[in-house]
């Protein structure tokens, strides 16, 4: 038999025993028929191939006749630092053909070869933004020293996104969402992410502002930032800061203060002029009063006095001008007037 050994002759073709030795003279007193017995030994060959230990170096089984395999199993593999085994026939495959242990149907002489890999991990962390997985896996292979991963990809409303770092306080990326990372061993990366926070500063009636806007920035878990209000310019008025309501007389802010801000908003200059309109009698007997004053705020044009009564007997009261030579009042007296300045 080709590649295989006659052992004897038996009567049953499946024997694997024959009954009679090849060359031995035997009697016949009928019609005999022998079926050839043929056996074919066949070694299985384990090699380590990079792991720490096997627990069997080769195993051997044996075809009979008309077999086409015999059966062996596969050694247990010993490999340290958390790496996965198994076996291949071929020394260069990272692809795992048995598990160790598994029962193999061994056509021919066969070398096995140990398949050792470690399993890398990688963590992600969302860093205070929305992230599509937060963990993968690689594996490192004989004969190399690192993988790769392609890293999750990261959103964040009103937010830029960097990418990833090893540092979860970083404002730069070590590698761009949805990229290919290469890694040594068990890493974290943290999803970098940035948010613009702009503050707008109306001046609402004041001659100027020193910075219509100011910004400042959010990385990563960060809710706020900080920023410093302008400081505004208001000709002969008084200065009271910043408020969020337009119409307000009162200031929630005071210039140049340093605040915490968490989104987009809008402040507005608080200001006001105090104005003070002074009556002469200008020949009159009295008045009821020798002065008013009244007060505007913001986007305010004026504000409103009453004009004091006048006496003077025997006299027509007209009422009141701005030139005491005029002739003809301006305003009556005790009417509303609206004015802008002293």
């Amino acid at each position: 038999k080709e590649e295989g050994t006659i052992i004897g002759f038996s009567k049953d073709k499946n024997a694997t025993t024959p009954t009679y030795k090849v060359g031995e003279k035997i009697e016949l007193t009928s019609n005999l028929k022998l079926y050839a017995i043929t056996r074919k030994d066949i070694t299985a060959t384990f090699i380590k191939n990079g792991a720490d230990e096997i627990s069997n170096t080769s195993e051997k089984c044996t075809l009979y006749n008309d077999d086409k395999y015999c059966i062996i199993q596969v050694p247990n593999i010993i490999h340290n630092s958390g790496k996965i085994s198994g076996w291949n026939t071929v020394e260069s495959s990272s692809t795992i053909l048995y598990s160790s242990n598994n029962h193999v149907k061994l056509y021919d002489n066969t070398n096995f070869y140990a398949i050792v890999y470690k399993e890398v991990v990688i963590n992600f962390n969302k860093n205070g933004s929305t992230i599509s997985s937060t963990k993968e896996t690689c594996r490192i292979q004989k004969g190399n020293t690192s993988c790769f991963v392609t890293t999750p990809t990261i959103t964040r409303d009103n937010s830029e996104v960097i990418g990833w770092s090893l540092n979860k306080n970083d404002t730069e990326a070590d590698v761009l969402a949805s990229e290919d990372f290469e890694v040594t061993k068990d890493t974290t990366l943290y999803a970098i992410t940035k948010k613009v926070i702009n503050i707008t500063f109306d001046k609402n009636g004041a001659d100027s502002v020193s910075n219509p806007v100011k910004s400042c920035t959010c990385y990563n878990e960060e809710e706020s930032c900080s920023i410093t209000t302008p400081t505004i310019a208001r000709n002969n008025a008084n200065i009271l800061g910043w408020s969020k309501n337009n119409s307000s007389k009162d200031a929630e802010l005071s210039e140049n203060q340093t605040i915490t801000v968490q989104k987009d908003e809008t402040y507005y200059a608080i200001t006001n002029k105090k104005v003070t309109i002074t009556f002469k009698k200008n020949g009159a007997t009295s008045i009821s009063a020798s002065n008013a004053t009244c007060s505007y705020y913001n986007n305010q044009k004026g504000c409103s006095i009453t004009t004091p009564d006048i006496t003077r007997k025997s006299w027509q009261i007209l009422g009141w001008a701005p030139n005491e030579n005029a002739t003809k009042e301006t305003i009556k007296q005790n009417t509303e007037l609206t004015v802008t300045d002293n």
